[in-house]
């Protein structure tokens, strides 16, 4: 289901995980509102989809799934919104003061003529590029997980990758969500791959084919144990994969450019060539060199263990 409202108060956030627990004003209800925001201030007009659940100690809340962001419209609205402390410079008076001078304008005059901000009282040319600065950073953030949100990526994921690429994830999503596949824990092919059939991301695209190598390199790791394929077997199960037939060539291309982008090893396993991602190749390098010294290091010794 759907609440909008006012946000009231930020009751709690955790700046790692950006988990939060907010208030928001609802027509005549206050609301109280538990999951993962991106950045968030007091005043924030915000849609939030979820649930209701019962909280043992802290009785009914609502449980966030998803979050849209909507400009404060009343002069009150945005007085709060600026002095709420994540506007970096903007306290009540400061805001009061822009408010006064540029009434429903102002967060049009913060984002596109910073520079009349310093004709207000308390505003200094730096101080008023302080302030687009701070304004433009946590509006890149909502715009990028509304962004996110509206290709069916979880609040939760879209945070996570904002703070993996920052100002840069609009242009990665609109040109190559596959590199969220290498970059980011948890986001898979068949997610990325979605994104890009929206933006309409040719299906026999380089990033494509780079990704479904590394996806039928992860999916060998994480079902079968194996942290290298046969270069043979790979080429099969990616075509199949992207169903696509005749790729042998550029997979070949492709996994030479990966060799040179450390992303991958190459090698013979018994006479016949293998590819794995270099950190499972790099971890098990490591595994067999300490076997090796522990090997050296441990002494004839017998020891009976029967013995008393």
């Amino acid at each position: 289901m759907q609440i909008q409202g006012i946000i009231e108060e930020v009751v709690y956030r955790n700046e790692e995980n950006s988990y939060s627990v907010v208030v928001i004003e609802s027509g005549e209800d206050y609301i109280t509102c538990v999951g993962k925001f991106p950045i968030i201030n007091v005043g924030d007009y915000v849609d939030l989809t979820g649930e209701y659940v019962k909280h043992k100690k802290f009785g009914q809340q609502f449980q966030v799934s998803r979050v849209s962001f909507n400009a404060p419209n009343t002069k009150e609205g945005i007085i709060k919104y600026l002095s709420s402390g994540l506007i970096y410079g903007v306290g009540p008076v400061t805001a009061m003061n822009i408010v006064s001078k540029f009434g429903l304008d102002t967060l049009q005059v913060i984002e596109f003529s910073p520079e009349k901000l310093s004709s207000v009282r308390g505003v200094s040319a730096k101080k008023a590029e302080e302030i687009y600065n701070s304004f433009h950073e946590v509006k890149a953030m909502q715009n990028a997980v509304m962004l996110m949100q509206s290709f069916d990526i979880s609040t939760n994921m879209a945070i996570k990758i904002y703070n993996t690429y920052g100002e840069r994830t609009e242009g990665i999503l609109k040109t190559n969500p596959y590199q969220f596949v290498e970059d980011i824990d948890g986001v898979g092919f068949f997610t990325a791959d979605s994104i890009a059939k929206k933006i309409g991301v040719k299906i026999d695209s380089v990033f494509r084919i780079r990704a479904g190598i590394l996806h039928v390199l992860r999916e060998a790791s994480d079902k079968s144990g194996n942290t290298f394929v046969y270069v043979s077997a790979l080429k099969g199960d990616v075509a199949k994969l992207l169903g696509i037939d005749g790729i042998d060539n550029e997979i070949e291309n492709i996994l030479d450019k990966m060799v040179l982008d450390v992303a991958v090893k190459r090698f013979d396993y018994d006479g016949e060539p293998v590819v794995a991602r270099i950190k499972y190749y790099n971890i098990e390098k490591v595994l067999a060199t300490n076997l090796k010294l522990l090997s050296h290091d441990t002494d004839n010794t017998n020891i009976n263990v029967d013995s008393d």
